[in-house]
């Protein structure tokens, strides 16, 4: 997989961003991605999430889906924090 995507946004424009990651869930049997456009606002970067299917990304349209998500997405955010010393074990 590419580490970019392009995406049309609501006006047309094709705009580009960097996938985080993907990956296959076993609750699910589908297949997400996390990217992002790396832009800060407030001190933050907006993360964004889709299902992949048939090489397109489609809307995540359940909770359960996006619970899913939300705990792969933290289990990272809390493995990065504690390799690079920012919290303990």
């Amino acid at each position: 997989m590419e580490n970019k995507i392009k995406i049309k946004n609501d006006n047309g424009i094709e705009e580009e961003y960097e996938i985080l990651f993907s990956f296959d869930s076993k609750n699910t049997l589908k297949k997400y991605i996390v990217y992002t456009n790396l832009k800060k606002e407030n001190n933050t970067i907006t993360c964004y999430s889709g299902m992949l299917e048939g090489g397109k990304i489609m809307p995540v349209t359940t909770e359960a889906e996006l619970k899913v998500i939300d705990e792969m997405l933290n289990t990272l955010t809390h493995k990065t924090k504690i390799k690079y010393n920012l919290i303990d074990e």
